[in-house]
């Protein structure tokens, strides 16, 4: 796992100096941000067990409720039970999905995350997900889900840098959105937020 997780901060650092690129950025402008070891990134192993469909379809149960993750960006692997999805920005309902398939044993999905959302000051969008009922299963009303897992990588920001706006991504037309705070702040109120509890910054 240690493998795993120094692989994954290695392409990490990789996807933010493309982002750097595609935004304009100096080069290293994200990446400083950033630990050059993966001492502070997060390796999570998810497990949904077996469950039935007709629980799934009363709307009070969902294998995971929709999120977004900590941290600067999320490297996501998955296996091929099915169920995640992706808010889908083009529709008008909030509540609309798109369902992501499992195409290849070797693909990542790449999201962006909460202080990479802040930083940017909403010109990147922290990517809400959900694990809901597959395609497939979606009408059955007397099935089980087989169990699901996945793997996710949480490449985060130092604790001491400031993840409020860059001076680049405020404007008129996009005033600051967010006070300045460190990673370790923001990962407090998340926490806060996740657990209902104020977090003191």
């Amino acid at each position: 796992m240690e493998d795993l997780l120094v692989k994954c901060h290695m392409v990490g650092r990789e996807v933010l100096q493309n982002l750097e690129q595609g935004l304009g950025l100096r080069s290293g402008e994200l990446l400083e941000r950033c630990c050059e070891t993966p001492i502070i990134d997060e390796l999570r192993m998810n497990y949904y067990a077996p469950i039935s469909t007709a629980k799934l379809n009363t709307g009070k149960y969902r294998r995971a409720w929709p999120h977004t993750d900590f941290g600067m960006i999320t490297l996501l692997f998955q296996d091929d039970a099915g169920g995640l999805e992706v808010q889908d920005r083009s529709s008008d309902k909030k509540d609309s999905f798109i369902p992501i398939q499992h195409e290849h044993p070797t693909e990542v999905n790449v999201y962006v995350s909460n202080s990479l959302e802040y930083m940017t000051n909403n010109y990147l969008k922290a990517g809400l997900h959900q694990v809901a009922t597959p395609i497939g299963m979606q009408d059955v009303a007397e099935g089980i889900l087989p169990e699901r897992q996945s793997i996710a990588c949480f490449i985060k920001p130092r604790r001491e840098v400031n993840v409020g706006p860059m001076k680049q991504f405020i404007t008129a037309d996009r005033p600051r959105a967010y006070e300045d705070l460190t990673g370790l702040e923001l990962h407090r109120v998340r926490v806060g937020k996740l657990y209902g509890v104020a977090a003191a910054v």
